[in-house]
């Protein structure tokens, strides 16, 4: 198995591109044009909105798989 910690998706875009900010399900992750998102089950909507809210691109996307409770 992996370990949760290292299950990450990356999203990345052009980095020459106009200012733009990454969101998924309507909260912020970010400007940088590679965000690291740690994995969870469910669907989602990942967008790219420039610096006045409008989406310039969007995807929808679904994560299966059993949550794994983390022991400490």
């Amino acid at each position: 198995d992996i370990p949760q910690a290292q299950q990450l998706a990356i999203f990345r875009r052009n980095a020459k591109s106009a200012p733009l900010f990454w969101w998924l399900n309507q909260e912020r992750l970010g400007s940088k044009p590679e965000v690291y998102w740690p994995l969870k089950s469910g669907k989602f909507r990942l967008s790219l909105r420039d610096a006045d809210g409008q989406e310039q691109d969007a995807v929808v996307f679904e994560v299966r798989g059993r949550q794994v409770k983390v022991h400490k």
